[in-house]
């Protein structure tokens, strides 16, 4: 579709710029030296104003979509798409039953002609298998590209603030809207810790009463991950 296309190519052009990056990093004294020298804004902070306008365009899109799916899976049409799903997958179930059953009849009663009207009767009912594969592979590409589209967004908005300034107070406020909406999902939980530990504490300041007010005594990956970014934030912002 256009917006997986889309999607792709911000995947690209991060790509990229993540690459173009990591050799800036590899070469930052000679160019900033060199950048002085000539009386130029220094490229790398010029790249990374780049960089970070480019994950924060990725996040952006992404999150979009996620929003979109999200909205789509909460939609009425949706819900009554999964309820026929699992009636077809109920009859279908039944049909592969009972079909099991008259197998196993002795074969004297599988000849009788009551068992053989019924066997047709069931055969006739075979194209639904088809149906009920191709409805759930409607249903599991619609889950993985909500997946897909939310990984993209927490890693690019990961890439965004870590790069530059640009867009912090507003990726952090999205950072913790989805983590906090998305706290018994640990591959969220697993992507804010990276946050967390890849990212300035102070660009989370912030969000500290937010984040203190969701603390308690559970067990789990969400408050594994709070405890120990509000950890940080003490004692690097006491």
């Amino acid at each position: 579709s256009s917006g997986d296309s889309a999607l792709s190519a911000f995947k690209a052009a991060a790509a990229i710029a993540q690459q173009q990056q990591q050799q800036q990093q590899q070469d930052a004294p000679g160019t900033a030296a060199a950048s002085a020298a000539e009386g130029a804004p220094a490229t790398h902070a010029e790249l990374s104003r780049l960089h970070c306008r480019v994950y924060f365009q990725l996040a952006s899109y992404a999150d979009q979509r996620f929003k979109e799916i999200e909205a789509q899976m909460a939609s009425p049409e949706w819900q009554k798409q999964k309820q026929v799903l699992q009636y077809k997958e109920g009859i279908w179930s039944a049909i592969l039953q009972r079909a099991q059953e008259l197998r196993r009849l002795p074969p004297a009663k599988q000849g009788s002609q009551a068992v053989l009207a019924e066997m047709r009767e069931l055969n006739k009912n075979s194209g639904m298998q088809k149906q009920v594969i191709n409805d759930r592979e409607i249903v599991r590409q619609v889950a993985a590209n909500r997946a897909a589209c939310l990984r993209t967004a927490l890693s690019s908005y990961r890439l965004c603030i870590a790069t530059g300034n640009t867009h912090d107070l507003q990726v952090v406020y999205r950072l913790c809207g989805l983590w906090f909406k998305l706290s018994a999902d640990p591959s969220v939980n697993g992507a804010l810790g990276d946050v967390f530990a890849s990212t300035p504490s102070a660009k989370f300041v912030p969000l500290v009463y937010q984040m203190a007010s969701r603390l308690d005594s559970t067990e789990g990956s969400f408050q594994a991950v709070l405890k120990t970014a509000l950890s940080r934030l003490m004692l690097e912002h006491p």
